[in-house]
C-alpha cells in the first residue's frame, strides 16, 4: 500500500482545507513530520486511518472530529488517495458532527457520508457510498484491520515502549489485535462453553432423578403401605445409592402389589352388599309413592265435581263466540262500503267548494265535460308565450353578458392608456440608472486590489506581533529548562561518580578472611575500602533518565525559539518598507472596505438595472399592442349588442299578442292577473291548476256514484247472513265477537278441566294402585338409613381400592426410569469431568498448566518468537549489536499467566535480564526494533503484501548522537524497494538529517501545513 495525497477540511486542529503531497515529500524515500506540540503532526495519521476505516485509533472519538476552528456549518471531510492490490483509489469520508438548525433553534445531526472512487481510464470512477461496502473494499486491498494497520502502518513508539515492559497477559491483548488466532480462542471459548454444557446437563439429569425421587416418596406417603410395618414411607430415598435404587423400588412396588389384591377383595363384598341395601330401599319407595298418587287422584276429582258450573258457563260462551265469528267478515265488509261512501262524499264537497267560480254545485256531467273543455284550449295561447320567453333566455344572458364585457373594456382601454405614460417614464429612469451602476464598476476593482494589499499586511503585522511575545515566552522558557538540564546532568555525574567510589567499598564489604581478592588476588586483606555515601545502579539509572528529559525539554524549547525566530524574519521582510502599526493598518482598512462596499453594492446592480431598462421598452410596446387591441373589441362588441336588443323586442311583441289571445278564451281570468308581471310561465302554471281542480271534481262526483252502489249490496248479503247464525241485528253479533286473548283462556280453562278429570279417572281405574291401598305403609327412614351406610362402606372400599391402584400405577412408572436415570447421571457426570479438565488446561486454570497459559497465547507465543527474531535483525544495527531480545516462557510471580514473557540479552556480559532495566535511549530502539519486526510479522500474516508507506511516531529524543546515527541507518534501510517512510518528531538533530519535510504550524485560526522539499517551502494548502 502506498499513500500519494492526503486533504483535510474542518478536521480536528484544521480550520481550512489542507492538503499533504506525500509522492512529492517522499521523494527521496525518507521525510519528517514536525511542529510544535498540539500543533496536529498526530492529527494527520488520524486522518488517515480515518479515511481508510471511519474511526481514529486511541481513546478519540470519531463524534468530535469537527474542528472547532472551523465555521459549524462547514462540513468536515477528509480525502485520501492511495494505491493497494494493484488499484488507484480515492476515499472521501465526512464523520458525523452537528450544526445549528436553519430553521429556528438548537442543533441538528448530520449523518457520516463516504464516497469510494478508483482511477479508470484516465479519471475518477465512483464506486460505492454505502459504509459496509467500502469497509470490505479497504480489507480487500489493504488487508489489515484498523487496530493492525495503526500498530503496522504508523508505527506509534509509545505502544510499543509499553508492549516491551508489558505483562504476559497485557502482550496477549495487543498479539491478539495483530494476528488472527481466532480459530484458538474459538476452541477455548468452545471448550469453556462444553464445560458450562456438561455441567448442566450433570445438574439437569440429577435434578431429573431427584424429581423422579420425590415423586416416588409422594406416592408412598399417599400410599396405603403408610400404616405398613415393613414398608418405609418416610424414608430419604435421595440418600440411597443409585446402584441401589432399582432394588428397592422393585421390593417396594412387591409389597404395594399385595396391598391392591386385599382392597380388590374388600371392594367387592361391599359392592354386593350395597346392591342389596339399595334395591330394598326401592322397593319401599315406590310402594310409598303408588298409595300417595291413589289419595291425590280422589281428592283432585272430589274438587273438578265442586267447579263443574264453572266449566259449562264457559263451553256456553265459547259456541256463541264461535256463532259471531261466522259473521264478522260481513260486518267487516259493511263498515269498509260505509267508510268509503263518506270519503267519497266529502272528496266531492271540496272539489265543489274549489271550483264554484267556473261551474254551481249541483252542476250535472254534462255541464262539467262543457267547462273543462273551454278551459283546455284557453290554454293554448299560455302554452306559446312560454315556449316564446324560454326561447328568448339565452338571448337575453347573451345580452347581460356582452353590456358587462363592453364595460369592461372601456374601463380597460382608459386604464392601458395611464399605464403607457407611467412606463415611458419607468424607462428613461431605468436606463439612466444602468449607466450609473456600469461606471461604478471600475472602481471597484480598483477598491478591492487596494483591501486585498491592507490585508495582508494587517496579517503579517499580527502575526508579527504574536510571534514576537511568543519568542520572548520562549527564550525565557528556555534558559529555564537549560538550567534545569545542566543541574540534572551535574546530579548524574555526581551519581556515576559515587557509583565509581562505592564499587570498592562494595567488593570489600565481600571479601572474607582467607578468600583470594577478585582484584589482585591476594588472600590478605589489610586495608579494605569502606563505602561512605552508596548509590544503587537503579539510581544512577534514574538520574541519567532525568537528565535526558531535562534535554529533551530544553532542545524542544530551542526547536520553538528558532522556529519562531525564522517565522519573525520572514514576516520583517515581508513587510520591509511599512511602518504602519496594527491600529493604523485596521483604520485604513475599515475606510477603504466601507468606499468599497458603496461601489460594489452599485456595481453590483448594473445587471439587473440594464435588465430593467430593456424590461421597460418592452412594456412600452406590448401597452401600445394591447391598446390597439382593446379598440377592436370595444366596437366588434357593440354591434353584436345592437343585434341582440332588436331580436328581443320583437319577442316581447309575440309573447304580449299570446297573452291577449288567452284572456279573450279562458273563463278563470288567470292572464289577467299576470299581464303587469309579463310572466307566461306563471299564467299558464295557474291556469293548468284550474284545470286539475275540475277535472278532480268530475272523478269524485263519478266515485261517489260507485260507492253508494256497493254499499247498498252489502247490506242485502250481511242480513241474510245473520238471519243463518241466529242474530237478529248486527249489535247482537258484535256483543258475542270476543277478543283473541280471551277466547284463548276460555279454551285452555276448559281443556285444563277436561283433561284432570280424564288424568284423576285413569289413576282411580289403575288395577296397581287399588291393590297397593291394602298393603301396610313402608318404613322408608330406616330402609334410607341402611343403604346410606351401605353405599358409604362401598365408597371407602372403592377409594381404598383406587388410591392402592393410582399408587401402584405411578411406582410402576417411576421404577421404568429410575434405572434409566442413574445410568444417565453417571454418564453425564463422567463426560463433565473430561470437558471440565480439557478447558482449564486450554483456557490456563487447570492444575496440568502449570505455566497458566492459554490455547490462543501458547500460538502467540509462536508468534512472539518470529517478531523477536526480526526485530533482532534491525536491533543488530541499532545499539551496536550489544542487545537481543527473546521471548521467555518462564513461569510468572505470584500465579499470574505466563508464556508471553520478553527479555533482554546483553551479549557483552551474556546474562539475560528484564526489558525494564533498558535505558530510554535504549528502550527507544528495542521498542523501535521490536515495533518494526511486528510490522513484518504482521505483513507474512498477512499474505506478504508490501506497505510502501510507513510512520515513525515520536521518540527519538531519547537518543545520543551515536544511536541516533544507527537508528537512522535503520530507518535508511526501510527505503529499500521504494518505500517511503514518514518520521513524526520535534527533535532538532532530525530538521538537517532528514530535508524533505511536513510542517505543521499551529495559529489562533487553527493549523496549517507546509511542505519543505530540500530547500524549498512550499504551502501544502
Amino acid at each position: 500500500m502506498r499513500i500519494h495525497r492526503l486533504s483535510i477540511r474542518a478536521f480536528g486542529p484544521f480550520a481550512d482545507t489542507v492538503e499533504v503531497d506525500f509522492e512529492r515529500v517522499s521523494e527521496s524515500g525518507l521525510f519528517l513530520i514536525r511542529g510544535a506540540t498540539g500543533a496536529g503532526k498526530t492529527s494527520l495519521l488520524d486522518a488517515i486511518v480515518f479515511a481508510l476505516y471511519a474511526d481514529v485509533p486511541g481513546a478519540r472519538s470519531k463524534k468530535g472530529l469537527h474542528s472547532d476552528h472551523a465555521d459549524r456549518h462547514v462540513v468536515p471531510q477528509v480525502s485520501l488517495d492511495f494505491t493497494a492490490g494493484g488499484r488507484l483509489l480515492r476515499l472521501e469520508r465526512s464523520p458525523e458532527f452537528r450544526r445549528p438548525k436553519a430553521r429556528g433553534t438548537g442543533e441538528t445531526t448530520v449523518p457520516a457520508k463516504a464516497v469510494l472512487f478508483e482511477h479508470r481510464h484516465g479519471g475518477w470512477a465512483a464506486l460505492s457510498t454505502r459504509h459496509d461496502e467500502i469497509a470490505e473494499v479497504v480489507q480487500d486491498v489493504v488487508g489489515l484491520g484498523m487496530e493492525q494497520f495503526s500498530k503496522v502502518v504508523l508505527l506509534p513508539q509509545g505502544d510499543f515502549a509499553a508492549f516491551l515492559s508489558a505483562t504476559p497477559e497485557q502482550r496477549r491483548t495487543l498479539l491478539e489485535q495483530l494476528f488472527d488466532v481466532s480459530a484458538f480462542t474459538g476452541v477455548e471459548e468452545w471448550l469453556a462453553e462444553r464445560r458450562k454444557e456438561t455441567a448442566l446437563a450433570a445438574e439437569g439429569e440429577r435434578g431429573a432423578l431427584s424429581a423422579d425421587l420425590g415423586v416416588l416418596g409422594e406416592i408412598l406417603a399417599s400410599s396405603p403401605l403408610t400404616g405398613d410395618a415393613d414398608g418405609d414411607p418416610d424414608a430419604d430415598w435421595s440418600q440411597v445409592p443409585p446402584a441401589q435404587l432399582p432394588a428397592r423400588v422393585q421390593d417396594t412396588r412387591a409389597r404395594l402389589a399385595s396391598a391392591v389384591d386385599r382392597a380388590l377383595a374388600e371392594l367387592d363384598a361391599a359392592r354386593l352388599a350395597d346392591v342389596a341395601a339399595a334395591t330394598a330401599h326401592t322397593s319401599g319407595s315406590e310402594l310409598a309413592a303408588r298409595q300417595e298418587r291413589l289419595r291425590q287422584a280422589r281428592s283432585s276429582m272430589e274438587a273438578l265435581d265442586e267447579g263443574s258450573d264453572v266449566h259449562l258457563t264457559a263451553v256456553s260462551l265459547l259456541e256463541a263466540a264461535s256463532r259471531a265469528s261466522a259473521v264478522s267478515g260481513d260486518l267487516a265488509a259493511w263498515d269498509r262500503a260505509a267508510t268509503a261512501v263518506a270519503a267519497a262524499r266529502d272528496r266531492l264537497d271540496t272539489a265543489e267548494q274549489e271550483t264554484e267560480r267556473l261551474a254551481p254545485r249541483g252542476s250535472d256531467t254534462a255541464a262539467l265535460d262543457e267547462v273543462v273543455a273551454q278551459v283546455g284550449r284557453a290554454g293554448l295561447p299560455l302554452a306559446e308565450a312560454s315556449h316564446r320567453v324560454t326561447a328568448a333566455a339565452p338571448r337575453q344572458a347573451e345580452h347581460d353578458e356582452l353590456s358587462r364585457l363592453l364595460s369592461r373594456l372601456q374601463a380597460e382601454g382608459q386604464a392601458c392608456a395611464a399605464a403607457i405614460t407611467a412606463a415611458a417614464q419607468d424607462r428613461e429612469a431605468a436606463e439612466a440608472a444602468a449607466q450609473r451602476a456600469a461606471d461604478a464598476g471600475a472602481a471597484a476593482e480598483a477598491g478591492a486590489r487596494a483591501i486585498a494589499e491592507l490585508t495582508r499586511h494587517r496579517l503579517l503585522r499580527a502575526e508579527q506581533d504574536t510571534e514576537s511575545a511568543a519568542l520572548a515566552d520562549e527564550q525565557s522558557a528556555l534558559l529555564a529548562a537549560r538550567d534545569v538540564a545542566q543541574e540534572a546532568r551535574e546530579l548524574y555525574q555526581n551519581a556515576v561518580q559515587r557509583r565509581l567510589d562505592g564499587l570498592a567499598g562494595e567488593l570489600a564489604a565481600q571479601l572474607h578472611a582467607g578468600d583470594a581478592c577478585p582484584v589482585c588476588g591476594s588472600a590478605e586483606h589489610p586495608s579494605p575500602a569502606t563505602t561512605a555515601d552508596p548509590v544503587t545502579s537503579d539510581e544512577v539509572d534514574a538520574a541519567e533518565r532525568s537528565w535526558q528529559a531535562a534535554a529533551a525539554q530544553a532542545a524542544s524549547h530551542a526547536e520553538r525559539v528558532a522556529a519562531i525566530a525564522a517565522s519573525l524574519a520572514a514576516r520583517a521582510q515581508a513587510l520591509a518598507g511599512d511602518e504602519r502599526t496594527a491600529a493604523q493598518l485596521d483604520e485604513e482598512l475599515m475606510r477603504a472596505r466601507l468606499d468599497h462596499d458603496v461601489v460594489r453594492a452599485t456595481a453590483a446592480q448594473s445587471t439587473v438595472l440594464q435588465a430593467a431598462a430593456v424590461q421597460a421598452v418592452e412594456r412600452c410596446q406590448t401597452l401600445e399592442q394591447r391598446r390597439g387591441s382593446l379598440h377592436d373589441e370595444v366596437t366588434s362588441t357593440a354591434a353584436t349588442l345592437a343585434t341582440l336588443e332588436r331580436e328581443l323586442e320583437a319577442d316581447r311583441r309575440a309573447v304580449e299578442s299570446c297573452l291577449a289571445e288567452h284572456r279573450m278564451q279562458c273563463p278563470c281570468g288567470v292572464a289577467a292577473q299576470e299581464q303587469a308581471a309579463m310572466d307566461p310561465d306563471r299564467a299558464l302554471s295557474g291556469h293548468q291548476a284550474a284545470l286539475r281542480q275540475l277535472e278532480d271534481r268530475v272523478q269524485a262526483a263519478a266515485q261517489l256514484t260507485t260507492a253508494q252502489s256497493g254499499l247498498d249490496q252489502m247490506r242485502d248479503l250481511l242480513d241474510a247472513t245473520l238471519t243463518e247464525h241466529g242474530f237478529a241485528s248486527p249489535q247482537d253479533a258484535r256483543e258475542h265477537l270476543l277478543a283473541p286473548e280471551r277466547l284463548s283462556e276460555l279454551r285452555a280453562q276448559v281443556a285444563a278441566y277436561e283433561h284432570r278429570r280424564v288424568a284423576a279417572q285413569a289413576v282411580l281405574d289403575d288395577p296397581q294402585l287399588v291393590s297397593a291401598q291394602d298393603l301396610p305403609e313402608p318404613d322408608l327412614a330406616a330402609l334410607a338409613e341402611a343403604s346410606h351406610l351401605a353405599r358409604a362402606t362401598l365408597l371407602s372400599a372403592a377409594s381404598a381400592e383406587a388410591l392402592a391402584r393410582r399408587s401402584l400405577d405411578g411406582l410402576t412408572r417411576v421404577a421404568a426410569t429410575i434405572g434409566q436415570r442413574c445410568a444417565a447421571v453417571d454418564q453425564a457426570c463422567a463426560a463433565h469431568d473430561v470437558a471440565r479438565r480439557l478447558a482449564d488446561v486450554v483456557g490456563g486454570v487447570g492444575a496440568d498448566n502449570t505455566l497458566r497459559m492459554r490455547l490462543s497465547a501458547f500460538v502467540l507465543a509462536a508468534r512472539l518468537e518470529k517478531v523477536a527474531t526480526l526485530a533482532n535483525e534491525r536491533l543488530a544495527t541499532m545499539g551496536e549489536g550489544r542487545y537481543q531480545l527473546r521471548h521467555s516462557d518462564g513461569l510468572a510471580a505470584r500465579g499470574a499467566r505466563s508464556g508471553l514473557g520478553l527479555e533482554v540479552l546483553d551479549q557483552w556480559t551474556g546474562q539475560a535480564r528484564s526489558t525494564s532495566s533498558l535505558s530510554g535511549g535504549e528502550s527507544f530502539m528495542a521498542s523501535l526494533a521490536l515495533a518494526l519486526g511486528l510490522a513484518d510479522a504482521v505483513r507474512e500474516e498477512a499474505g506478504g503484501f508490501d506497505l510502501q508507506t510507513l510512520f515513525v511516531d515520536e521518540g527519538f529524543g531519547t537518543l545520543d548522537d551515536d544511536s541516533l546515527e544507527q537508528v537512522m541507518d535503520v530507518l535508511d534501510g526501510l527505503r529499500e524497494g521504494g518505500r517511503s517512510v514518514g518520521v513524526v518528531s520535534h527533535v532538532p538533530e532530525l530538521r538537517s538529517r532528514i530535508p524533505s519535510q511536513v510542517v505543521v504550524d499551529k495559529t489562533e485560526r487553527g493549523s496549517r501545513v507546509r511542505l519543505r522539499v530540500t530547500d524549498e517551502s512550499v504551502p501544502a494548502a
